[in-house]
């Protein structure tokens, strides 16, 4: 059980990096190549191309010109409520929240279980008081 520990670990940084994924898909990739760069992490072929620096430009044009657009055609609900006001915020919300849990999940991987903690405490309250609204 010597590398119980080391797989605790590598499972809690891969579900931090799912999380982040979901939330904005090219943070994490980003992220774990600027890590990798500052030889924060290694990264084993084939996932090594990542730490290329012509794979982080293509990944910093893609977060700069594809995904802000995207998240903004397919917010409806945020759209109507805020006017197209709120879709901004809420597209910058999700890229912070994505950052930092790429970092958590790479760096101190155990504290992704209180990440997904206090993510599943808020959704559960504001599942509450929607409930509560109707």
């Amino acid at each position: 059980m010597e590398g119980s520990g080391t797989l605790v670990a590598s499972l809690l940084t891969g579900l931090g990096l799912a999380g982040a994924a979901g939330l904005n898909a090219y943070i994490p990739l980003l992220g774990v190549a600027v890590l990798g760069r500052m030889h924060v992490l290694s990264l084993a072929s084939p996932f090594d191309v990542l730490m290329h620096p012509v794979a982080v430009g293509a990944l910093v044009v893609l977060l700069a010109l594809g995904v802000h657009a995207t998240k903004a055609a397919v917010r409806p609900a945020v759209n109507v409520a805020t006017l197209g006001m709120g879709t901004p915020v809420v597209s910058l919300i999700e890229d912070v929240l994505s950052a930092i849990t790429t970092l958590v999940a790479v760096l101190v991987p155990v504290l992704v279980i209180l990440l997904l903690a206090g993510l599943l405490w808020v959704g559960l309250r504001f599942a509450r008081r929607r409930r509560a609204r109707v």
